[in-house]
């Protein structure tokens, strides 16, 4: 990801970061959610 790519990322809050040894992980909030299974962020009428 380029750096201007990665400031427009942050600049649209809210996200997660995580490190994993070198690497610096960076999701959006509601992706996040999504994998915890707090929320579905896909429509019903959108999967079918």
């Amino acid at each position: 990801m380029s750096q201007a790519k990665l400031y427009e990322f942050l600049r649209d809050t809210p996200f997660y970061a995580a490190k994993a040894g070198r690497e610096l992980y960076i999701i959006k909030a509601e992706f996040g959610d999504w994998l915890e299974g707090r929320s579905d962020i896909f429509p019903e009428d959108q999967m079918n």
